[in-house]
């Protein structure tokens, strides 16, 4: 740097050199530019700065349009993936997602074994019978960094979060992802524990449902703390303050689970214990070898149970065999409410329905409108 340069330039020189970002620093650098005195012993140092702000320029331009192909490929997964759930792979650096894609569909993402080498979205299809689930792995999240806008498109776009462990790395740094995704807006929880508050002008506050671990007086005390004083609040039966507090900030919140990925080490199954001690209370917790491809059978299971979903099949009374593709709806449902998901009417008109369930010896078994569904029930509705 010119050594006869105005204080101002100097000051300014060193918020250059203490810029985080690419926008910030060209910002610094072009009024660090302006406050270079314009003679013939600064020229050289001139042109060096703007080539610097035209190299940065570049930089910017095409990581905006890094991003607008992300977000339109994205939004690609979303008009093309109807009924196929969206799963996103979120993890550190060097934490396997990029095996873990590889093993789950046919995408081929780079392994490189070098850091940060995912640097956008990477989409693969994996099929479990008649269902495909949409994968998505998220390039690593930085620590202490700001979630980037095209990780909070997709997350909050998600069916469900899947966040990838590397139990051969440092366990609390890696879920300190959980908090930084809260810091962001997105809560990751599960349908168990989940909270939805209606706002009302009046009539107080009334709780749906019960929870294990807050009272109803402690909801309402919560809630009017919040100055929240007429409301419908639906909890579930493991639902915190902590979630209660979520739906009020309206944060997105998403159904999550863990795969503990290198499970096959000595030193990867130790960690597994202490990763399933520290966060299995919270967390379904799934240990995966993408190495040797262990622990994936069955993962179409897990999914869908963190999700709270189930898989049905409906039968036109004129078939003999149920439709091949399934219709997913909550654990719990009844046939009245498969019926509403299809149409309005047909729950209106539904008298009755035939039931199969495989393993169960149940064959066209007659159930009433109020009969709880199970995963993979065939289902045939009479109106």
């Amino acid at each position: 740097m010119v050594t006869n340069l105005p204080p101002q330039a100097i000051t300014q020189y060193k918020k250059v050199l203490a810029s985080r970002t690419p926008e910030e620093k060209l910002a610094n650098l072009r009024l660090y530019l302006s406050l270079i005195p314009k003679h013939k012993g600064t020229e050289r140092l001139q042109r060096q700065v703007k080539r610097q702000i035209s190299e940065l320029e570049d930089e910017i331009r095409e990581k905006r349009l890094r991003s607008k192909k992300a977000r339109r490929r994205s939004q690609k997964l979303f008009e093309n993936g109807e009924g196929s759930p969206l799963v996103a792979l979120l993890g550190r650096t060097m934490s396997g997602k990029s095996s873990i894609l590889s093993r789950l569909t046919s995408a081929r993402p780079r392994v490189t074994g070098l850091p940060y080498a995912t640097d956008s979205p990477e989409v693969g299809g994996f099929r479990s019978g008649s269902l495909v689930f949409q994968i998505v792995e998220l390039p690593p999240l930085r620590v202490d960094s700001a979630v980037p806008p095209t990780h909070l498109e997709i997350l909050r776009r998600c069916d469900l979060v899947a966040l990838v462990v590397d139990l051969e790395q440092d366990l609390e740094g890696q879920m300190k992802m959980v908090e930084e995704l809260r810091k962001a807006g997105i809560y990751l929880g599960l349908p168990s524990k989940a909270v939805k508050i209606e706002r009302r002008a009046a009539g107080g506050i009334s709780v749906v449902g019960e929870s294990a671990f807050a009272t109803r007086d402690e909801i309402v005390g919560a809630l009017r703390a919040q100055k929240i004083d007429a409301a419908v609040v639906k909890v579930g039966p493991m639902s915190t303050l902590d979630d209660l507090d979520a739906a009020v900030k309206g944060l997105a919140v998403k159904p999550a689970l863990i795969l503990a990925n290198k499970i096959e080490t000595a030193a990867g199954s130790e960690k597994y214990r202490e990763l399933v001690a520290g966060y299995g209370g919270t967390y379904k917790i799934v240990g995966v070898s993408a190495l040797k491809g262990t622990g994936f059978d069955g993962i179409e299971g897990a999914f869908m149970s963190t999700m709270g979903l189930i898989r049905v099949f409906t039968k036109p009374p004129s078939s003999d065999k149920p439709s091949e593709r399934p219709i997913l709806i909550k654990q719990g449902s009844t046939v009245r409410d498969l019926a509403s998901s299809i149409h309005g009417e047909l729950a209106k008109t539904l008298k009755y329905a035939r039931i199969w369930r495989t393993g169960k010896r149940i064959e066209g078994l007659r159930v009433g409108p109020s009969f709880p569904l199970e995963d993979m029930d065939a289902v045939e509705l009479r109106g």
